[in-house]
């Protein structure tokens, strides 16, 4: 469906493309004046072709927060020129040389956009190649060391805005982002998707994700944040975080992983208590693993004298590992599921129950609803130890 802007461009060069409305333009300029012209022609091509809101322009265009700046740059920038919410869009679909010959035959006076579009393709240039990041201008300033800001910190986390091609109709936002200690990169992931709300929070939510990883007993005063966008306008393209930004992220980090570290412990103690006797009520008919047969004595020594010592999961051996304190230790597993808790059955040390170290017993019972096969605990070692 048409937009109603778009019902006075119909056909191609024909007589009843006749009429665009006029522009309106205001005498405040200091938006205007204040952009760059590559700026200026990229916000009116996102606005008249791809009916992009001023907050969106702000954001993704000229670069500032818009939940700051509110789309009021780009809106002084429009409203000079005279640009109105009635020539929002009304290029959709069309071809850049189709629109410029659209204006070229209106009656009122389009030069300025005319020269906004027509400055896109100088030298060229497509809008394409005004969205390329330039990679040897930002390994020049990684170099020379341009995101030293102030105070000199261990740590720099450096999120890197890469603009989406916004030509192509699926184009998607990016951002680099690199974790630095001592001025040399230690890690860098990319982050992109095709919604640019608050992907900038997600690219410094990610550094701080790799800046734990790397050492998790960092301090806030050991690290600054700085956020790389090329073309900014009339200021440097490295721009310093403040430390309540990073305070605030360091926080919500914190938050999220106690969160974790809480749900993983829950989970931890119930499939421990799944283990006990007593966790199954009602008599109900299950599979689960008794630790009443691991712990009787008889069948543990009996397992050792025909098992031995080592883990039979990876072959840990106690007191090769910690000598004398560890002589005749080893924890025992029942390797075959029984049907109730209500019933006793004949255990067979040979063939139900294994010798097994602490660490392949605790993961062996981790998922009180996945409890691994000694079979299946040897191949996720296996697997794990290909790398």
């Amino acid at each position: 469906m048409q937009s109603k802007n778009q019902d006075v461009l119909k056909g191609e060069y024909s007589n009843d493309m006749l009429w665009i409305p006029d522009l309106e333009p205001v005498k405040r300029s200091r938006e205007f004046n204040a952009s760059n012209p590559a700026v200026r022609s990229r916000v009116v091509y996102e606005y008249i072709f791809n009916s992009k809101t001023h907050r969106w322009i702000d954001e993704n265009i000229i670069g500032l927060n818009s939940t700051e700046s509110r789309g009021y740059q780009t809106m002084g920038i429009l409203h000079y020129i005279g640009l109105k919410d009635k020539h929002k869009g009304i290029f959709k679909g069309y071809s850049m040389n189709d629109a410029i010959g659209v204006l070229q035959k209106q009656h009122s006076n389009f030069a300025m956009v005319i020269d906004c579009l027509e400055s896109l393709n100088i030298e060229g240039k497509s809008m394409k190649d005004l969205n390329e990041f330039d990679q040897k201008l930002f390994q020049q300033g990684l170099h020379n060391k341009k995101y030293i800001i102030g105070n000199k910190t261990i740590y720099y986390i450096i999120t890197v805005k890469i603009e989406p091609d916004v030509v192509s109709p699926n184009f998607l936002s990016k951002y680099l982002v690199y974790l630095l200690e001592d001025d040399k990169v230690l890690k860098h992931v990319d982050i992109q998707s095709g919604v640019t709300k608050q992907l900038l929070t997600l690219a410094k939510k990610e550094g701080i994700k790799l800046l734990h990883q790397q050492n998790p007993m960092v301090k806030i005063e050991d690290v600054t944040m700085i956020h790389y966008k090329q073309g900014r306008i009339n200021t440097n393209d490295w721009q310093k975080d403040s430390v309540e930004v990073i305070t605030d992220l360091f926080e919500e980090f914190q938050e999220s992983l106690n969160s974790s570290i809480l749900k993983t412990s829950i989970n931890d103690i119930d499939s421990e208590h799944s283990e006990e006797d007593d966790y199954y009520n009602d008599g109900a008919t299950i599979y689960y693993y008794g630790r009443r047969y691991e712990r009787n004595p008889k069948n543990r020594a009996k397992t050792i004298e025909i098992h031995g010592f080592n883990c039979a999961g990876c072959g840990f051996n106690f007191e090769k590992r910690y000598g004398e304190r560890g002589k005749d230790f080893i924890e025992v597993h029942h390797i075959k599921p029984l049907s109730t808790i209500q019933e006793e059955v004949a255990i067979n040390p040979a063939t139900d129950l294994v010798p097994v170290c602490s660490n392949c017993h605790r993961m062996i019972h981790r998922k009180k609803d996945e409890v691994l096969t000694i079979e299946e605990l040897k191949e996720l070692i296996k697997k794990l130890e290909k790398y």
